[in-house]
């Protein structure tokens, strides 16, 4: 079974950042309870410090959503973004274990408070979820990669780019699938659709020569899009595997 879900991110983002001042804010009620204490500038300082996450960590955090939704035996397909968006958040994890040692060390400069302990515990956590997010996209048996593109100039060139960057953080996608090729039985008379088709040949042909060891799918093109379960069978006995 298949179980499909939109995450909003931002509200999840939302939602940490409102548990941490929580914190923040039961621990200015203990740190000035029975005696006045003005500790305005420290709050203002580790709100500011919340405020000035690197952009990306609201999806990241989306991502650990869905990873707890994970079982034992489960498995969860994400969606990504196009090519420049999903290298960012691919990314991400260094970012932010970066963004975390600047705001822990500013913590500790105010360790001796209730209110900076608090919130330095919310961010020692993310930071360990973000070393776990990091060792589970680099471990090949728990985490792949499958690139889709379309058979033209334009994204021939973004996978390129996506393959390349994928490799220098130590990642690897491993199958490519070329999506909606016009098959010959497809075109009949049309010339537009033969050039098509013949860019779309040369770009595979392309494919073929600069990744020997990548395992290249062909998804026929589909005249309408694909919905529902009977659409969906039609569409996975038109993938075929370049030998």
């Amino acid at each position: 079974k298949f179980r499909a879900s939109e995450m909003d991110s931002m509200s999840v983002f939302k939602t940490w950042v409102a548990e941490v001042k929580e914190k923040i804010d039961q621990a200015m009620s203990s740190e000035t309870s029975g005696v006045h204490i003005d500790l305005s500038f420290e709050r203002e300082l580790i709100s500011a410090l919340l405020d000035s996450v690197p952009p990306g960590v609201d999806e990241v955090l989306a991502v650990f959503r869905i990873i707890d939704l994970l079982s034992h035996r489960g498995r969860v397909v994400i969606d990504m973004a196009p090519t420049g968006h999903a290298l960012d958040l691919l990314r991400m994890p260094d970012r932010i274990l970066a963004w975390t040692r600047v705001l822990l060390k500013t913590l500790a400069e105010h360790r001796k408070l209730n209110l900076a302990r608090d919130a330095g515990v919310k961010v020692a956590e993310l930071a360990h979820r973000v070393r776990e997010l990091a060792s589970l996209l680099t471990d090949s048996e728990r985490a792949r990669i499958y690139t889709v593109m379309l058979a033209e100039p334009l994204p021939d060139r973004e996978t390129e780019r996506l393959v390349t960057d994928l490799r220098s953080l130590n990642l690897d996608s491993k199958v490519i699938f070329i999506n909606r090729v016009l098959f010959p039985q497809d075109i009949q008379r049309c010339q537009r659709c033969n050039r098509a088709r013949r860019w779309q040949l040369a770009t595979i042909a392309g494919l073929r020569r600069r990744y020997p060891d990548t395992t290249l799918y062909i998804v026929r093109n589909f005249p309408n899009e694909i919905s529902g379960k009977k659409a969906l069978g039609s569409l996975t006995r038109e993938i075929w595997q370049l030998a």
